[in-house]
């Protein structure tokens, strides 16, 4: 799992075999990263609540109890996603956006995957 501020758990021995594609469990390796997910341009507030802006204008994750969630990161008010605005894209025919992740999250998705092809020499990276 990789949290907002890029902190990488371990939840499973890489020998054992998680349920979390399916049929692909035999060959995949599961990676939970923590976003608050996708919404329907319309139903953005939790995107509003999560992400307020700061002055200058970025958004900056910040824990909200109200919305149910507990926050996980230890630094998550000073985490900003990647990119400004938010990322646009249809899935099951569905309009959806959602902000990216952090860059913290791309740095330590780039040492995981890197640490997971030496350790899985017949991946193909």
């Amino acid at each position: 799992m990789l949290d907002l501020d890029g902190t990488i758990y371990q939840t499973l021995d890489l020998k054992e075999r998680a349920r979390h594609a399916t049929i692909a469990n035999d060959r995949s390796v599961g990676i939970e990263i923590a976003t608050i997910g996708a919404y329907p341009a319309k139903e953005r507030q939790p995107l509003d609540d999560w992400y307020p802006r700061v002055p200058r204008g970025s958004p900056t994750s910040r824990c909200r109890r109200k919305l149910g969630d507990r926050c996980s990161a230890r630094r998550a008010s000073s985490v900003i996603p990647a990119r400004p605005d938010t990322v646009h894209g249809v899935i099951q025919g569905e309009a959806l956006e959602q902000y990216d992740l952090t860059p913290q999250q791309y740095a330590a998705l780039i040492r995981l995957t890197a640490t997971l092809c030496k350790v899985f020499p017949n991946i193909t990276c």
